[in-house]
């Protein structure tokens, strides 16, 4: 996915483009069988969690004060593994209920990802998660996210916010669960740390690499999320003596920056193509048109003008 003199950037558009989409679909959408769930936060979709009307499983979902709420987190809990809904099985109405319940649920259904060694249960607990995350920047149920492209900065923030605290799935990894329930419980304890989600990310950059794109790992994924802030970690990443985390570095510094020149993951460029297109090839010719494979020399001059030029943006 490299950016030189002699690539046609038509083709990384279209990759990037693609990659995005995988990007901004991460999240608790797997079923119990290892497949790729329809998203409650596609583009596209009609359907996610909340969607369904179960009913509410013997208690009114409208929450009338604190000790109501309580008790109301807690029986969803209990039951959120009753009634799968037949035709998506992470659907159920207790999952609907802590959905409808939004932002205060998240403590519990956090604590139930973590202690549960069921999948099923981690499963509907992370569907609950996602829906709850995707109402609060405005997706609704029956409607998705109503005019998509009105409401794509809205819809970018949300799945940053996703991505980068952690896309959590049900069958991810013990250590990778629990990283990143520790980022969401700070995150709605008002005490999130950036520096501890760019050094998780940093350090595993390398781990997990998606089978048809090497490039693309989770932490890629949570660093492009976390946005600007992560440049200077991966320009120190780009001084690596190892390809492959050189190439994931130079990734996450592409999507990062393709984005600041105004590129949409899904639609392309803002307003004119050629001319933005142009405008940012432009702007890597100015930092010294580098890549990864590139010899060390190249890579450090080209690093140093990175660096001077991030200065100036901060």
């Amino acid at each position: 996915m490299n950016f030189t003199k002699t690539s046609h950037p038509l083709g990384v558009v279209v990759l990037v483009a693609t990659l995005g989409l995988g990007l901004l679909a991460a999240g608790c959408q797997r079923d119990h069988n290892g497949n790729d769930g329809p998203s409650a936060n596609s583009a596209n979709s009609h359907k996610g969690p909340g969607d369904n009307n179960h009913g509410d499983n013997s208690l009114d979902n409208t929450v009338n004060d604190e000790d109501d709420l309580a008790i109301r987190i807690a029986h969803f809990i209990k039951t959120v593994n009753d009634d799968p809904d037949s035709l998506d099985a992470k659907n159920t109405p207790a999952v609907n209920g802590l959905i409808a319940i939004g932002k205060p649920a998240i403590p519990s259904v956090l604590t139930l990802i973590e202690a549960s060694e069921d999948g099923d249960t981690r499963m509907r607990a992370c569907a609950a998660l996602e829906g709850i995350a995707t109402n609060m920047y405005g997706y609704q149920s029956e409607q998705g996210w109503g005019d998509h492209w009105e409401n794509w900065e809205r819809w970018r923030e949300g799945r940053d916010l996703w991505t980068s605290l952690g896309s959590l799935y049900w069958d991810d990894p013990q250590p990778r669960r629990e990283a990143f329930i520790t980022f969401w419980r700070q995150w709605i304890e008002n005490k999130d740390d950036l520096d501890a989600r760019m050094d998780y990310f940093i350090t595993t950059i390398d781990d997990d690499p998606d089978e048809l794109h090497s490039e693309m790992t989770p932490g890629v994924y949570g660093l492009i999320a976390i946005g600007k802030p992560a440049i200077p970690r991966l320009l120190d990443l780009m001084e690596s003596e190892d390809e492959d985390t050189r190439m994931r570095a130079y990734t996450a510094l592409e999507f990062i920056t393709l984005r600041m020149h105004g590129f949409r993951w899904g639609q392309g460029w803002d307003g004119d193509h050629w001319e933005n297109e142009n405008r940012y090839r432009e702007f890597l010719g100015r930092l010294g048109w580098f890549g990864w494979s590139d010899p060390k020399p190249k890579r450090e001059a080209s690093i140093t003008l990175w660096r001077q030029w991030h200065e100036k943006i901060e």
